[in-house]
């Protein structure tokens, strides 16, 4: 079987680009700049970054995303919140979500399932954890040219959570 690519679409393979639709939900600030750095190295686009749970409900309702990484503890609100608005049946397409969360503990694990997260990440993490599982996640859901473990991973520092 013989697979034909766009020009555009060579030169992002080649460049390592990943059109996949991210969205960030992170209301502290430090945090969510560090996580839009990392996945941009690593070459993922476009990332619609947010700090609150209606903002990341209405981009949830104009934008069919790809990946959202949902953090739990919002300032005034509740990221599982959003989880159930992105994973609502009424919704066209519903984006893998990995909720991130500085509470390891198994109910709020339980509960994050129970809205719909496929997975969850504890802070504090290392940043290829965040690259290998998002990039598994697209892989299980048949996204073409996903790559793993390549040259543009995202380190393996980790990051302590403040």
């Amino acid at each position: 079987m013989t697979v034909h690519h766009t020009r555009i679409e060579s030169a992002r393979m080649m460049t390592g680009q990943l059109e996949k639709r991210i969205l960030l939900v992170e209301d502290d600030a430090a945090l969510r700049t560090m996580m839009l750095h990392l996945l941009r190295n690593a070459g993922f686009h476009p990332i619609v970054a947010c700090s609150d749970v209606d903002a990341a409900i209405l981009h949830g309702q104009t934008i069919d995303f790809d990946i959202a990484l949902v953090d739990v503890n919002l300032a005034g609100g509740n990221g599982m919140d959003v989880v159930r608005a992105l994973k609502s049946p009424q919704r066209h397409t519903q984006p893998a979500v990995i909720v991130v969360t500085g509470d390891g503990h198994p109910s709020l694990i339980r509960r994050a399932w129970r809205a719909g997260a496929e997975d969850v990440l504890i802070k504090p993490f290392d940043p290829a954890s965040l690259d290998v599982r998002i990039r598994v996640l697209l892989a299980l859901r048949g996204h073409d040219h996903v790559w793993i473990g390549d040259e543009r991973s995202l380190g393996s520092q980790t990051y302590l959570a403040q």
